[in-house]
């Protein structure tokens, strides 16, 4: 795990810690990843700030990703309860802005340009999970052979 708050670092490792696992938590930046390149298979980023659009971020993501790794990103749940705790919620999140208005909402298939252009195959799926539908951000890094050269940095 990586997050550039020391103290949701130390909240990760102790809930990581009391469920059994030995967790491996970093604290630093996503535009600096203090991994070596082609180190991991998979990146999972949830709910993350705008932080994940950067093309530093994504240059970072792109060279810590073994080729055919890939990059999922939560972006965002959209309640879609009928229930009054669920329309609470979904009032919440639109007011806060955590959410799009809807899932066809035109900006949605603008979150995949910056991916592309830091050379992400990607895809946007909406599925529904409980009473939410999820907005998740698919990007793959391409074989070495299917690549003339890296995305630019």
């Amino acid at each position: 795990g990586l997050d550039e708050s020391r103290q949701m670092c130390r909240m990760a490792y102790k809930r990581l810690s009391r469920c059994g696992y030995q967790p491996y938590i970093v604290n630093g930046y996503a535009q600096y990843l203090p991994f070596p390149s082609a180190s991991f298979s998979h990146v999972v980023a949830t709910f993350p700030s705008e932080y994940i659009f950067t093309q530093q971020t994504l240059s970072e993501i792109y060279r810590v990703l073994s080729p055919e790794g890939s990059l999922v990103v939560l972006r965002a749940a959209l309640i879609v309860g009928k229930g009054w705790i669920d329309r609470f919620l979904r009032w919440l999140n639109h007011i806060s802005r955590q959410a799009p208005p809807s899932l066809n909402h035109p900006l949605l298939e603008e979150l995949s340009r910056p991916f592309r252009q830091a050379g992400f195959e990607t895809n946007i799926i909406t599925p529904m999970i409980h009473q939410s539908q999820i907005v998740l951000i698919l990007a793959r890094k391409p074989s070495l052979s299917s690549t003339e050269s890296p995305p630019p940095t």
